[in-house]
C-alpha cells in the first residue's frame, strides 16, 4: 500500500490515506485485519481505497457509534466467523 499516514481513529477503526487513496481498517481482538469497503457497505480481507475521507466513511456511521459506545463486539459475536471472513455486512436503514 505504500507509504500511510493516520488521518483519524476510532477504537480499533483508523482512517488512513496513502498515494492509493482513502480506506478504513479495523483490527480485531484477535489481530485480525479488516478494511471497509464503502461500495458493499461491509468489511473484507481487501482493502478498497477511495478518492476522499468523505467516499471511504461512507455508510460506516451505525460501525463507529457501536465502537465508540464500546458495543461493537456485542453486536458481532453472534455473527459466524465465516461470515466475518467472507464479509461482515452493516445493517441497512
Amino acid at each position: 500500500m505504500g507509504p500511510e499516514r493516520i488521518i483519524r481513529t476510532c477504537g480499533r477503526l483508523t482512517l488512513c490515506q496513502s498515494e492509493q487513496g482513502f480506506w478504513w481498517s479495523l483490527t480485531s481482538r484477535r489481530d485480525q485485519q479488516w478494511y471497509w469497503n464503502p461500495a458493499s457497505r461491509h468489511f473484507t480481507a481487501v482493502c478498497h481505497f477511495s478518492r476522499t475521507e468523505s467516499a471511504a466513511s461512507a455508510g460506516l456511521e451505525w460501525t463507529l457509534t457501536l465502537e465508540k459506545a464500546g458495543d461493537l463486539d456485542q453486536q458481532t459475536t453472534a455473527r459466524d466467523t465465516k461470515q466475518m471472513a467472507s464479509g461482515w455486512r452493516q445493517p441497512v436503514g
